[in-house]
């Protein structure tokens, strides 16, 4: 996962330094990538939660070394984003 946190950021640090300069069409694969990114995340923390390899809400915290949402730089609202995303993906 943080291989593809890593793209993902660089996409977006290049569409921020770019500002207006790029044509529309590489404004456009770039939103492409970013938004593929965040599709493999979300399915990647799908399955995590599914294999008990993350750990949610509730429990001992003290005594879970499982990586939280926190550890693996994630805010709360992307990662419910990209889980919705990655779900309706699977369904369709």
């Amino acid at each position: 996962m943080p291989a593809v946190m890593a793209v993902r950021a660089e996409i977006v640090a290049l569409m921020g330094a770019a500002g207006d300069g790029p044509s529309r069409k590489l404004r456009s694969r770039a939103r492409e990538l970013r938004r593929h990114a965040e599709l493999i995340v979300g399915a990647m923390l799908i399955e995590m939660r599914a294999r008990g390899l993350r750990r949610t809400e509730g429990g001992d915290q003290k005594k879970d070394s499982r990586p939280t949402l926190a550890d693996l730089g994630l805010r709360h609202a992307s990662s419910e984003r990209w889980q919705a995303r990655a779900r309706a993906r699977r369904r369709a």
